[in-house]
C-alpha cells in the first residue's frame, strides 16, 4: 500500500546522469507523489473502516456478555427451583457464548494493534508527503528562476545589440535632418562667380556709374522747365 510512497521519500527514484533531463525527472517525480498521494488516500479509508470494524466488534462483545449474564442469573434461578435440565441447557448456551467472546476479545486485541500501526504510518506517510511537496515546489521555483536567468541573459546580450544599432541609426536621421533644415553654405567659387545687379547696386555696361538721387531730382526738374517753356 505505502510502496510508492516510501520509494519516493526513501529516495528510491533512480535517475541516472545524462539518461533524463531536470524537466523529465521533475514529471516522473510528480508522477511518483501523485501515486503516493493515492495509496496514502486509499490508507486513510482502510484506517476508517479498521476503526469501524473495531466499534461494531466491540458492541458486539458486549451484546454477548450481557446476553451471557442474563443467562447466568438464569440458570443459577432453575438450580434453586430445582430445575437442572433447564440449567444444563442454559450451562451449554453460557459455554458457547463464552467462546465467541474469547473470539470476539482477540480480534478486538488484533484490530487495536493494528489501527494503532496503521495511525503511526498514515501519520509518518503524511509528514513524508508534506515534506516531498516542499521539495518539489523547491525545486520548481529553483529551475523557473535558472531558465529565467538563462532567457534573460540571452535576450539581454541581442537586445543590447539591437538597442546600440538604433542609437546610430537614430544619431544618422538626426544629423540628416539638421542638415535639411539649415541653409544651403555657399561656395568661394559660387560667390565670385554670381551676376551682378544693375543700376543702385552696381555699375551698369561700360562701367558707368548709376546715378543718384539728387541727379535723378535734377534731371526731373530739367525735363518739368523744357516741357513749359515749350508749352
Amino acid at each position: 500500500m505505502f510502496k510508492s510512497l516510501f520509494r519516493l521519500m526513501h529516495g528510491q527514484l533512480h535517475v541516472g546522469a545524462g539518461r533524463v533531463d531536470d524537466r523529465s525527472a521533475m514529471a516522473l517525480i510528480d508522477h511518483q507523489a501523485r501515486v503516493a498521494s493515492r495509496d496514502l488516500a486509499l490508507a486513510r479509508r482502510e484506517l476508517i473502516a479498521a476503526i469501524a470494524s473495531e466499534k461494531s466488534e466491540a458492541h458486539r462483545l458486549r451484546n454477548l456478555r450481557a446476553r451471557m449474564a442474563t443467562l447466568d442469573g438464569r440458570a443459577v434461578a432453575a438450580v434453586r427451583a430445582g430445575f437442572a435440565d433447564m440449567a444444563e441447557e442454559v450451562a451449554t448456551d453460557i459455554a458457547a457464548l463464552s467462546a465467541d467472546c474469547i473470539v470476539g476479545a482477540q480480534c478486538l486485541k488484533v484490530l487495536a494493534a493494528e489501527i494503532e500501526r496503521q495511525k503511526q504510518r498514515v501519520a509518518d506517510a503524511e509528514m513524508r508527503l508534506v515534506r516531498c511537496d516542499r521539495g518539489r515546489r523547491l525545486v520548481k521555483a529553483e529551475q523557473a528562476v535558472r531558465a529565467l536567468r538563462e532567457r534573460t541573459t540571452g535576450r539581454s546580450e541581442d537586445d543590447g545589440l539591437v538597442l546600440a544599432e538604433a542609437e546610430v541609426t537614430l544619431a544618422c536621421l538626426r544629423r540628416r535632418q539638421l542638415d535639411d533644415l539649415s541653409p544651403p553654405r555657399r561656395s568661394a567659387r559660387d560667390i565670385g562667380t554670381m551676376p551682378q545687379l544693375p543700376g543702385a547696386f552696381g555699375s551698369g555696361p561700360h562701367g558707368r556709374r548709376s546715378p543718384s538721387a539728387a541727379e535723378v531730382l535734377v534731371g526731373i526738374k530739367n525735363r518739368a522747365m523744357m516741357a513749359n517753356r515749350v508749352a
